[in-house]
């Protein structure tokens, strides 16, 4: 099945591999994660998701989706790894070339959509 599942991973959901682990058993091909590394500490505009307006727990605890990934990448053979959302701007790059420079090194040719070279494409835009 080429179907991905994007989702976001928060520190409450525990060992990120686990999760990915069981998404590759239910037969899905990828797993993409956002991230919004920068959250307000107090806002004025009302959130549409919630019916009190408030941002909700949950979204200021959200992982580093490389890291996840790495994680993802640890412990799956087939499963595509990639992010829906990466601001590339607010990382240190060496970190994220850091992380990145793993993926390759572990033989896992999976990764998906890192357009600035560290991975190859596997699609055409």
């Amino acid at each position: 099945m080429k179907i991905g599942i994007s989702m976001s991973a928060t520190t409450s959901m525990g060992d990120f591999g686990v999760i990915a682990s069981k998404i590759e058993d239910l037969g899905f091909d990828s797993v993409w994660l956002p991230e919004h590394p920068v959250m307000p500490v107090n806002h004025k505009s009302v959130y549409g998701g919630t019916p009190d307006g408030s941002i909700p727990k949950q979204m200021y605890l959200g992982v580093n989706p490389l890291i996840a990934l790495s994680r993802a990448s640890s412990v799956t053979t087939n499963l595509g790894i990639g992010t829906a959302v990466n601001l590339i701007t607010e990382h240190i790059m060496l970190l994220i070339y850091g992380i990145l420079y793993i993926i390759p090194l572990r033989g896992i040719p999976r990764a998906r959509d890192f357009p600035w070279g560290m991975a190859p494409p596997t699609r055409t835009y």
